[in-house]
């Protein structure tokens, strides 16, 4: 089929045409790209122009933004689904060359105009997807037909590909909007795609505090913020540079054992705390004022080393020394006989389990009782895996990898595990890990 729409080829700042006149939906529509399974439905087309954008977290503040927000509605050959994708297209003057694909945070698949406007910031096409589920809908809303069976399409979506359907097409949508071969492709996205597909099949195991021995002890997370600290101190200026930031975990890891922090000190105000991805409160601790005990350290070793079965056996790497281990370890206060319980964990980690596990609308998991010998994987491995190392076997050579180096939910050491695994099947490849 033949195929016709307005480009900019060779266009400079002062020639290039205007955005009213390329900002169409026949316009845009006719630079889709044609991929095998997929049918294109509507198209719309609407400038936006001199757009202030305000500052993120990931990029900062600028105005006099012009662009063409497109939404592109298509299906998949033999399946009577619908997927939308939305993109911010610079005017041709403010473009870069660049394609900025987005993702989100836990269940949510995209962030939204906040994820976009970062495109706008540094002259990229920025897209985004519904992953099938609808505008503003998340995973756990759309991933069981009734209990008892899931609607796997949707998992498969989030896990690898809307966001990959949304790249091919908003690289191949730039490339001919813009009629330019040369497009440098990037990917941000919070704990969705850039995270969860490693993390969500292991995400909340050290909350199993049986595994230490501890007859369900839970610390409060006064006392592990007291060992953090602790190792911080001791391990701080191991590369040289006092900054309070634990650069040199190998030499953390050789130098310096959290029993040190036994008998120590700990005083913290009452707190509450927020959940970062709904903004819900999600739980409050009163006042807290002891001693770092034992118990406390075992489970912020058993946090920090990754879980053993009952045969010793090394399930999978843990965390990185300094990293706050309260959000994977810390008891929920229980204000009838004043004591902190082993935590009912909720949000991401339970629904995976609840959702795509046991196959149960439910968004909480209590874990009393629950030793390491139960984590294993009860469903045979799928796409959602990443445990393979086919996503790196690309004729590129070179990979960069921005990750946070002491985050509590995704461990280095098994991003770093993950890479090093891809690098078998990318012999001459250079891949990149940057701590942030």
């Amino acid at each position: 089929m033949k195929r016709t729409f307005v480009s900019v080829a060779g266009a400079t700042a002062a020639s290039a045409p205007s955005l009213s006149s390329i900002c169409s939906s026949s316009n845009v529509k006719s630079a889709l790209p044609c991929i095998t399974g997929i049918n294109y439905g509507d198209v719309t087309a609407a400038g936006v122009y001199n757009a202030s954008v305000e500052a993120g977290d990931d990029y900062p503040a600028t105005s006099g933004r012009n662009y063409c927000n497109v939404t592109v509605n298509y299906s998949h050959g033999g399946k009577s689904d619908s997927v939308n994708v939305c993109y911010y297209l610079p005017e041709p003057s403010q473009y870069e060359g660049r394609f900025l694909a987005t993702g989100g945070g836990g269940f949510a698949i995209n962030s939204g105009a906040s994820g976009l406007d970062g495109g706008l910031v540094y002259g990229a096409a920025a897209g985004c997807t519904d992953g099938g589920m609808g505008w503003g809908r998340e995973l756990e809303e759309v991933m069981l037909t009734v209990n008892g069976s899931i609607n796997y399409d949707m998992p498969n979506n989030l896990g690898y590909l809307s966001v990959h359907e949304m790249t091919e097409i908003g690289k191949g949508l730039s490339k001919n909007f813009y009629n330019s071969s040369k497009l440098y492709a990037y990917y941000q996205g919070c704990s969705e795609g850039g995270c969860d597909g490693w993390s969500q099949p292991h995400h909340d195991w050290p909350q199993i505090f049986e595994t230490a021995d501890l007859n369900g002890y839970a610390p409060n997370s006064c006392a592990l913020a007291k060992i953090v600290n602790e190792t911080i101190a001791a391990c701080d200026a191991l590369d040289g540079k006092t900054d309070g930031v634990v650069a040199r975990s190998d030499l953390c890891h050789l130098h310096y054992n959290a029993t040190a922090a036994i008998g120590k000190a700990y005083s913290c105000a009452a707190s509450t705390s927020i959940n970062l991805i709904t903004g819900a409160v999600s739980g409050s601790s009163p006042a807290a004022n002891g001693t770092v005990t034992a118990h406390d350290v075992a489970v912020f070793l058993a946090v920090q080393n990754g879980p053993y079965d009952s045969n010793n056996r090394h399930l999978y790497v843990g965390f990185q020394p300094g990293t706050d281990a309260a959000p994977n370890a810390a008891g929920t206060y229980n204000t009838a006989p004043g004591s902190y319980d082993v935590a009912a964990i909720s949000g991401i980690g339970a629904e995976w389990i609840q959702y795509l596990l046991n196959k149960v609308e439910d968004e909480s998991l209590s874990l009393k009782g629950v030793g390491v010998d139960a984590l294993r994987w009860t469903r045979s491995p799928s796409p959602w895996d990443m445990s393979t190392t086919t996503i790196l076997a690309s004729p590129r050579k070179n990979f960069k990898i921005c990750t946070a180096a002491a985050t509590d939910r995704v461990s280095p050491p098994s991003t770093r595990m993950f890479l090093s695994s891809g690098i078998s099947c990318v012999p001459r490849a250079v891949i990149t890990l940057i701590p942030l």
